[in-house]
């Protein structure tokens, strides 16, 4: 049985190469060198270069989602929370909120869980979000005092 993109035999390589009258020593050398040359190397194929061949069209596109999860997530929030969630990510149906500390994680995983998922849901036209998977850390990107207000260096060296 013969393949229709079978690769070429070693045989066929060394010839092509001008090295089918060398000494098996120079030939080894040839294959390690021939082997270990980056782009030669077989690696498993990214998810996108297989998507890519499979679905040209889609090349190069993305869908979207994830930009449009966290514009809906922004609208369904209770604007009391609006600054202290915000969307780190989206995979496999779950969307990643990193939320400022653990008593709004606590209203928002507990308290609101379902009815934001649905209205997750709702608002992109689609059953995309099955979990929210919440994370406690730096919301803003800047360090807040204990009383929620943001200081500038002047204050805390007061």
């Amino acid at each position: 049985m013969v393949l229709a993109n079978a690769l070429p035999r070693r045989a066929a390589i060394l010839e092509r190469e001008g090295l089918s009258a060398a000494t098996p020593q120079a030939q080894e050398e040839f294959w390690r060198r021939y082997n270990f040359t980056p782009w030669r190397r077989r690696l498993p194929a990214a998810l996108g270069d297989v998507v890519q061949r499979v679905w040209p069209e889609t090349a190069g596109k993305k869908s979207g989602l994830a930009e449009r999860l966290a514009a809906a997530w922004q609208r369904v929030l209770p604007a009391e929370y609006a600054e202290s969630a915000k969307v780190d990510g989206y995979t496999g149906g779950r969307l990643k909120v990193l939320v400022d500390n653990a008593a709004t994680r606590f209203v928002l995983e507990r308290q609101l869980g379902d009815v934001l998922i649905a209205a997750v849901n709702q608002e992109v036209g689609s059953q995309a979000v099955q979990r929210i998977d919440y994370r406690v850390g730096n919301v803003s990107g800047r360090r807040r005092s204990i009383d929620g207000k943001k200081k500038t260096t002047r204050e805390r060296k007061a």
